[in-house]
């Protein structure tokens, strides 16, 4: 599936997210986070997987549109510094 690509609008016309949109907001996330709470520890809770994943799929060097290989449980906690890099 392409990075860019949207599901269809919901039943009530809210546009749906693709995957580059969900990493927009995540860099932005991130970007405030990091400057705000720069040397601390941090945890980002999310409603679903999707912006998770994105998130460790990013921190991998994964191709974005590959995300769904980090999907996570309901409840399931992940430290990023543990997970395997994409070099090649």
């Amino acid at each position: 599936t392409d990075a860019f690509w949207r599901p269809p609008e919901g039943d009530d016309g809210t546009p749906n997210e693709s995957v580059a949109d969900v990493f927009a907001r995540v860099r932005q996330l991130l970007s405030i986070t990091e400057t705000q709470y720069s040397q601390e520890n941090i945890v980002i809770v999310s409603p679903d997987s999707e912006v998770l994943s994105t998130i460790a799929a990013a921190v991998c060097g994964s191709p974005l549109e590959m995300h769904s290989r980090f999907e996570m449980a309901p409840g399931e906690m992940r430290d990023l510094r543990l997970l395997q890099r994409d070099d090649g």
